[in-house]
């Protein structure tokens, strides 16, 4: 019996670690796409606002954010969501048209 549950403190902790992992890399990535909106000109009140949350949580986030350096560049700020994407794959920016008809 003492075998069980010596295993079952050592699963626990190794759950713990592998949970605060998790949360800090949920935190990070929070305080990254917070930074982005931040970057664009949105106010703390208005993240607060479309987030659900306070905004005593929203300025946690960007502080996480500045002090892992994800604070966005200029540049950053100055693109509209997903234009990196666009960027990456090659892909023109729609005009509104249909897209060109797949060739066979």
């Amino acid at each position: 019996m003492a075998g069980v549950d010596q295993w079952q403190a050592e699963r626990v902790a190794q759950i713990a670690l592998e949970a605060d992992r998790r949360r800090d890399e949920f935190r990070a990535e929070g305080a990254k796409a917070l930074a982005r909106i931040r970057g664009r000109g949105e106010s703390v009140g208005a993240i607060a606002a479309l987030a659900n949350v306070s905004a005593s949580e929203v300025r946690c986030f960007v502080k996480t954010a500045r002090t892992r350096g994800a604070e966005p560049s200029s540049a950053d700020a100055a693109q509209p969501l997903g234009a990196q994407a666009v960027q990456d794959n090659g892909s023109q920016v729609s005009d509104g048209a249909a897209p060109p008809a797949p060739q066979t």
